[in-house]
């Protein structure tokens, strides 16, 4: 096996949410190039700019959804 320099460990969650009258949403979480050793505190960082970039995705979709349901 290749020897990288500076090896790096992603993770992906994935669930299925159910909303209700039918409908559910696929949520998805992932988190890459963590350098190995990385800490609690430098994981908890990067989500919080996960979190971030979530709600600004889940809003744009929400208001993509709406858009829809008033066409039809």
């Amino acid at each position: 096996m290749t020897e990288q320099p500076n090896p790096t460990v992603s993770v992906s969650v994935a669930m299925k949410i159910n909303l209700g009258n039918y409908e559910s949403a696929d949520a998805f979480v992932s988190v890459s190039g963590l350098q190995v050793g990385a800490s609690e505190a430098e994981i908890a960082e990067l989500m919080d700019t996960g979190k971030l970039a979530w709600s600004v995705l889940t809003k744009a979709l929400g208001e993509k959804a709406a858009s829809l349901r008033v066409k039809s």
